[in-house]
């Protein structure tokens, strides 16, 4: 993973644009290239409307889209980390060990586990909203669904449930 975070840089050409990749790449896992490529041009388009009316000479287009971008990168570079971080195999960014982010992951888990034990539209629906960058990460912190994934963390501690039957299937086909 890398994030370019052109909105900190000291200088940049007042026309100078990055979009998608060329600003982050995340995990392919995830399938989000076409959506941060999609943001991007919303965000641009945005920046340029709002500059319309002014004289382009005069305004840094490009330090104002990527300091409106900077919201939506950093919201997809969090959400994606903790997950990537949960592998022993993922190199840390530089100052963070792979336990910097282990509470996240284990609610990444338990948020995955709980779309697979819960038919549940609602979770679904917020789930889709903050992986299409519509909505924060943070809306999964929500009292209903937090209620949700501390009963699917429950089974999982009693061995109870739809992911509890399929892991001791498992483990038992390894036996024979």
């Amino acid at each position: 993973m890398s994030y370019i975070r052109y909105h900190d840089a000291p200088f940049l050409p007042r026309n100078f644009i990055a979009v998608g990749d060329a600003m982050m790449n995340t995990n392919p896992i995830f399938g989000q290239g076409c959506g941060k490529a999609l943001i991007g041009a919303i965000v641009l388009d945005s920046t340029l409307r709002a500059t319309a009316t002014e004289s382009f000479e005069s305004k840094d287009i490009g330090e104002n889209y990527f300091e409106t971008h900077k919201e939506k990168l950093d919201e997809e570079w969090n959400g994606t980390k903790s997950i990537d971080y949960d592998f022993s195999t993922t190199i840390p960014a530089s100052g963070e060990t792979l336990a910097t982010e282990a509470a996240n992951a284990k609610l990444s888990d338990l948020v995955l586990q709980l779309c697979a034990e819960v038919d549940d539209a609602k979770v679904d629906a917020t789930l889709w909203y903050i992986r299409s960058f519509l909505a924060p990460t943070t809306d999964v912190l929500s009292p209903i669904i937090l209620a949700k994934i501390f009963v699917v963390w429950l089974k999982r501690v009693l061995g109870i449930g739809r992911i509890a039957n399929i892991a001791n299937a498992a483990r038992h086909s390894r036996t024979f």
